[in-house]
């Protein structure tokens, strides 16, 4: 009789423990998007369901085999039909369809929300015929598993870039913000991040950031590489072919403009190395 209560007691901590788990389809979430523009204008939208519409796309999660679908109300054609936009099963390397491009998986990592652990992806887009010459730039982004995409919560259905790039800096599930074992991008701690004041420019987006960031990327005149504020060390920044374009030792200092560095198109690498703690980052961009 003991065993029998105790298996029971076991299975609705389980159920609880699963209940609680956020879902990219809770009513309750919240999203907070900050936008760049070429004139380094910096806006914030919320983002929210209504019903089971968010931004205009008609959503539906399954639960079971961890998929996200949409209905999408996106040029270039309005497509009608549903279409896959995550799947939180995805293994390094494997490739999905979305309604306008591939994806390809480049990383997994995880982070915990709450105490629990979501799977955090890396993904790169590649063009599909239909959308290839219409002007638009398609860029890599980052999935957090319940959350959705860290550009903006719709990116993988149109992830492409004219003019304006967004990222989020600020989640809410059932009117709390989750906690984060580490930032699942940049700046994006869901504390400070929140009620951070980003003006007319850029340049207080990095600020006291604790790992280097790059910002806005795909690169454009208001680009620059934040670093930390006690940072000293080497910056480079080299080709896909390794050829180094910019290498500095950079002592004090927030950041570093990138536009000025950078002027043929193409994929970049950057690396830091600080000197006083020995700890290094890189990162990838396109200009």
């Amino acid at each position: 009789m003991k065993r029998l209560i105790f298996l029971f007691a076991l299975a609705c901590s389980c159920t609880a423990t699963f209940a609680q788990r956020i879902h990219f389809t809770d009513t309750s979430n919240y999203w907070k998007v900050i936008s760049f523009d070429p004139d380094r204008a910096i806006g914030s939208q919320m983002w929210h369901f209504a019903g089971n519409v968010l931004q205009g796309s008609v959503v539906r999660e399954d639960t079971v085999t961890h998929k996200v679908y949409a209905i999408s109300n996106h040029a270039p054609d309005y497509d009608t039909n549903e279409h896959l936009v995550y799947d939180y099963k995805l293994q390094m390397g494997d490739t999905i369809k979305t309604h306008y491009a591939r994806h390809v998986v480049t990383a997994i990592d995880s982070i915990q929300m709450n105490g629990s652990w979501y799977k955090l992806w890396d993904m790169h887009g590649i063009w599909a015929d239909s959308v290839a010459s219409t002007g638009m730039m398609l860029t890599d982004y980052k999935v957090l598993e319940g959350l959705g995409c860290l550009s903006t919560p719709m990116f993988p259905d149109f992830p492409f870039t004219f003019e304006i790039y967004g990222e989020v800096v600020c989640f809410e599930n059932k009117s709390i913000r989750p906690t984060f074992s580490s930032n699942p991008i940049y700046y994006f701690d869901n504390t400070a991040s929140c009620t951070k004041s980003f003006g007319l420019s850029v340049a207080n987006v990095g600020l006291n950031v604790a790992q280097p960031a790059l910002y806005p990327n795909p690169v454009n005149e208001a680009t620059r590489l934040y670093l930390p504020a006690n940072f000293e060390g080497a910056v480079t920044i080299t080709k896909v072919d390794g050829s180094v374009v910019y290498s500095q030792e950079i002592k004090g200092g927030n950041s570093i403009l990138i536009a000025d560095k950078i002027t043929a198109p193409g994929l970049y690498f950057y690396r830091t190395n600080d000197s006083k703690t020995g700890s290094t980052a890189s990162g990838k961009f396109i200009k």
